[in-house]
């Protein structure tokens, strides 16, 4: 009986596969980075004699394994003298198994600044299976892989901006600084940066710009964009740049300000600064009056409202507000409701419970009113609440009033005769006077009698006769007594 057959097989498969990647994205010149390796078999089979190797120094000039931090895998893994490569060989994957190597890289202090791709060298493994057939060798590997370190340079500058004051309200202004620190020995230049003014607040501008203590071009006066370009600060200095920044309207709220990155031919020299600046606006103001601070049942007053601008260099647009009274206040007939307020529509009907004004506006750095008479029938203490002032600018809430009105003075009654004597058988007048002139409303359904004493009599013809309105007058010739019924005065 023969022996088995046995022969190599290349399969270009997933069955193994390598990971690279670094410990961190970016790295200084002249510090330390991880490099870590993961290799992995997704296969049903043990992968033997797997290897691979990462030669460093075409990865990026003087670059250096300095020792191993961790390592997993089986097999031999070896450093250059150099140490410029890393090399494994001999190792063994279980199937569906993973191993990481972690090795400690030195980066040159020399090393060039920039992003650069480091890639290995494809990964090989054999595979050996004992089939009816046969023992077969199976070649397997994996592509090569690749990570991106980004190298910038050593002792990096520092960046910050503050806002002074940090809140303001529309149309003040606000002084931006910016502070670039150099902390190393060597001049820092070509460095590059922007701040997007107009982005954070939608009504900001940059007035004056004022730097000291560098070179550089800055530009975005009149306009929402700050553009600093081939900035040079010299060691262990910093650079300052102030903007003045004008604010108009913007939405109450706290804006945060971001910058980019400061750059330097297009690698970041310090990450992009932030701070924030309180931002208010003054609302249009609403107050209400009454002209009279206590009235009679039936008396007429004037309800204002005064709607105040005068905080805010716009318009208030589209200007909403309604009064609904409480019950036993009403509108007076005429009203005389005017408004001054710009445009708009004004409601105030005779015997209506409300006064509304839509539509309207409020002139920039002014103020307006509406007006209209007011009554009760009914003594009480008034509280009048308006609804919210809503405009363009926004909710500028309530504003209320008191009222006080008192009950009515009652009519008053006199009795007088012509003549204070006269002999027997004259006659003379009887006057009965009813007075309502101290009051706002009128006394209706009067009813009285007079009856006289026994012997004074009501003469022929009686002549009697009222100024009272409407009501019948009773006073037969020859009676006793003198009537007048329904009658109002």
């Amino acid at each position: 009986m023969s022996d088995a057959a046995t022969a190599p097989y290349t399969v270009e498969a997933n069955a193994i596969d390598l990971l690279k990647e670094f410990s961190a994205s970016t790295a200084e010149a002249g510090g330390t980075v991880n490099a870590i390796f993961t290799l992995s078999n997704f296969g049903d089979y043990d992968v033997q004699n797997v290897s691979f190797d990462d030669e460093l120094e075409s990865f990026l000039a003087g670059t250096t394994a300095t020792s191993v931090v961790s390592n997993t895998c089986s097999g031999t893994l070896d450093i250059a003298t150099d140490n410029s490569i890393v090399d494994l060989v001999g190792a063994t994957l279980a199937a569906d198994a993973s191993c990481v190597i972690e090795v400690a890289l030195a980066i040159s202090a020399g090393a060039a600044l920039g992003v650069h791709t480091n890639t290995t060298s494809t990964l090989s493994g054999l595979i050996q299976t004992d089939e009816s057939i046969g023992e077969l060798e199976i070649l397997v590997y994996a592509n090569p892989a690749s990570a991106d370190l980004t190298v910038t340079a050593a002792n990096s500058a520092t960046f910050e901006i503050s806002f002074s004051p940090d809140a303001i309200a529309a149309t003040e202004t606000t002084t931006l600084t910016y502070t670039i620190t150099n902390p190393s020995a060597g001049t820092l230049s070509n460095l590059n940066f922007s701040n997007n003014i107009e982005g954070f607040l939608p009504s900001g501008t940059i007035g004056t710009i004022n730097s000291s203590a560098c070179s550089g071009a800055f530009a975005g006066a009149g306009t929402g964009l700050l553009t600093g370009s081939s900035i040079s600060i010299a060691p262990t200095s910093s650079c300052i740049v102030s903007i003045v920044i004008q604010t108009g309207f913007a939405p109450n709220g706290i804006y945060t300000n971001t910058t980019t990155d400061v750059t330097s031919n297009g690698l970041t020299i310090a990450p992009a600064a932030s701070d924030t600046l309180d931002f208010t606006y003054a609302l249009p103001g609403i107050s209400k009056s009454f002209d009279t601070a206590s009235m009679q049942e039936g008396e007429v007053t004037t309800l204002t409202l005064t709607l105040d601008n005068t905080g805010m260099p716009i318009a208030a647009g589209t200007v909403s507000i309604t009064d609904t009274f409480p019950a036993g206040l009403f509108i007076a007939t005429p009203s005389n409701a005017s408004t001054t307020c710009t445009g708009g529509t004004l409601t105030a009907t005779a015997d209506g419970v409300s006064v509304s004004y839509t539509g309207g506006s409020i002139a920039a750095n002014s103020s307006c009113t509406i007006v209209a008479d007011v009554t009760s029938i009914t003594d009480g203490n008034y509280v009048n609440t308006t609804g919210d002032l809503i405009s363009t600018l926004g909710n500028s809430g309530t504003a209320s009033a008191s009222l006080e009105v008192t009950d009515t003075p009652e009519p008053t009654f006199t009795k007088a005769f012509g003549v204070a004597s006269m002999p027997q058988g004259d006659t003379t007048s009887l006057t009965l006077t009813l007075s309502n002139v101290d009051s706002f409303l009128d006394a209706t359904t009067i009813d009285f009698t007079d009856t006289f004493p026994t012997g004074l009599l009501v003469s022929t013809p009686s002549d009697a006769a009222t100024t009272c309105t409407a009501g019948t007058l009773t006073a037969t010739a020859g009676s006793g007594d003198t009537s007048p019924t329904g009658s109002s005065r």
